[in-house]
């Protein structure tokens, strides 16, 4: 910040006024799928999972981050030999070891509260975003 501060004072001083850029920040979009359906039981039955479900993870959300995205997708599972119809949901944070720390208890805890085998949860490379 005390850069910031020189490189003004120094504009001042010149009488040439300059736009400052702020400091760029360095963020990452993570992306989640959350099923429609349940695991296939051992008959091969999907029962639809319920508003519930959605609605807590839905409320962890919007407490946790300022925005995120929702899409509807068709997925294709290859150890169920079907399509899985889920919903997409996209954020982007600054990543910290905090944020990290929590994303990888919450992914666990989302895989149990829909009760899948496994359970998407990625996070794209460090992006630099405009402000």
């Amino acid at each position: 910040m005390s850069v910031l501060l020189e490189i003004r004072s120094v504009a001042e001083a010149l009488g040439n006024p300059i736009v400052v850029a702020p400091a760029p920040v360095m963020r990452q979009t993570i992306v989640m799928h959350l099923p429609l359906l349940h695991n296939p039981n051992r008959f091969g039955i999907r029962v639809p999972i319920g508003l519930g479900m959605f609605r807590q993870t839905f409320r962890e959300l919007k407490s946790q981050f300022s925005g995120f995205n929702v899409s509807a997708l068709l997925g294709w599972c290859r150890e169920d030999g079907l399509w899985d119809p889920c919903l997409r949901v996209d954020f982007g944070a600054e990543m910290t070891p905090d944020l990290e720390r929590f994303l990888s208890w919450w992914r666990e805890l989302l895989g149990k509260r829909f009760h899948q085998r496994s359970f998407h949860m990625s996070k794209s490379s460090a992006v630099l975003w405009v402000l």
